[in-house]
């Protein structure tokens, strides 16, 4: 999401810091939940708000796309959607679904959920591969690969709070890797900790602990997001079935993708949306546009939600001149819960500035530093 602040400056102090008055309802303004399908190779699209069915955001196989998979939004407000059949990642238009080409192929055998990291890079779960394929997030250039000894089938990856690149893998639990160097960290949960299944999906929620989809008993577990020890079961029922996906959406609560790999009538095909706190049955949230046969629906994500955003620039208590052209961008949906100093960027006169912190102070008020 990008907000552009119109004003001058003359000079700056070296470092700085920001408040940012947070206004979040000023205006309405429309968010979709978007919803990956393998079998219809296609991006389905339903109202944040009602969970209607607003139609296909990307139409069956537009840009030859087969199989879709991972769902992305860069940081140009492009939506990028990976392919199991085709290896690659392609790039759509963020608001209309439009496709603007291929954007990622070399160094890709068979791409499943991927992330963006702080760096705007893409760490791709690439499946066949058995590692992390990670893609210039401009040019979309292979970088480079890694946990080829440590992974055997990863499906979703996702930074962590602690900046680090945490992997679910069906053979292995989940791993953790230092996402700057590729550097195996640990086995964070074991593999046992999901026997006799697996799990597709990982998520952090805004309390920091890790939260991961478990096939065949078909509940969502919770772990420690500082230990990794589990905390037992957070949700499951409303007609759950092998949870393939799930991320908590800007409301707070927790929305996971429910797959009908049986072909049992009982189960909801679609999102289904748990209280993000308790971890109580909400309601079956999406199920529209869905064949009653249908078992490929694989990932989710929130279009990015805009925000408006008053800063004031402060040095040593003293209020200095704000920034010209200042654009602050959150590389996820708007969600106060979850601000951390990794999602946000600044850019303007001063050139491309990562936050170092941020810390409530009150209501809607924030104050990030920037190095």
């Amino acid at each position: 999401t990008h907000v552009i602040m119109n004003s001058t400056i003359r000079s700056l102090p070296k470092t700085l810091t920001l408040v940012l008055v947070l206004i979040l309802a000023c205006f309405t303004v429309r968010a979709d939940l978007l919803v990956s399908s393998y079998l219809q190779s296609c991006v389905l699209r339903y109202s944040e708000a009602t969970g209607a069915y607003l139609g296909t955001f990307v139409p069956t196989a537009s840009g030859g796309l087969r199989g879709a998979e991972g769902l992305v939004f860069g940081r140009d407000g492009s939506l990028y959607v990976s392919e199991t059949l085709g290896n690659r990642i392609l790039r759509y238009d963020g608001t209309t679904g439009a496709f603007l080409g291929t954007f990622a192929s070399e160094g890709l055998t068979s791409p499943y959920g991927m992330t963006l990291g702080q760096n705007g890079n893409f760490y791709v779960c690439d499946n066949s591969a058995k590692a992390i394929a990670v893609i210039d997030g401009q040019t979309g250039a292979f970088l480079r690969r890694f946990g080829q000894t440590n992974l055997v089938g990863p499906t979703t990856a996702v930074f962590g709070p602690d900046g680090r690149l945490y992997v679910a893998d069906r053979y292995r639990g989940v791993v953790r890797f230092d996402a700057t160097s590729g550097a195996f960290v640990d086995i964070f949960c074991a593999l046992g900790d999901f026997s006799p299944w697996w799990t597709d999906g990982i998520t952090f929620g805004p309390d920091g602990n890790l939260y991961a989809g478990l096939a065949g008993t078909d509940q969502v577990l919770r772990f420690n997001g500082t230990t990794g020890a589990s905390m037992g079961v957070f949700a499951s029922g409303g007609g759950l079935k092998n949870p393939s996906s799930l991320v908590f959406g800007p409301d707070g609560n927790l929305y996971v993708v429910s797959n009908n790999y049986n072909g049992n009538g009982s189960t909801t095909m679609g999102v289904i949306r748990y209280n993000g706190v308790t971890g109580a049955f909400m309601d079956q949230f999406a199920t529209g546009g869905i064949n009653t046969t249908e078992w490929g629906l694989q990932y989710l994500a929130f279009t990015p939600a805009p925000a408006v955003i008053l800063p004031v620039i402060r040095n040593g208590g003293q209020i200095a001149q704000p920034i010209q052209n200042l654009v602050i961008r959150f590389d996820q949906s708007l969600n106060t819960s979850q601000f951390n100093a990794t999602n946000i960027v600044v850019d303007g006169p001063l050139g491309h500035l990562l936050a170092t912190n941020i810390m409530w102070l009150s209501n809607n008020i924030y104050q990030i530093t920037f190095p």
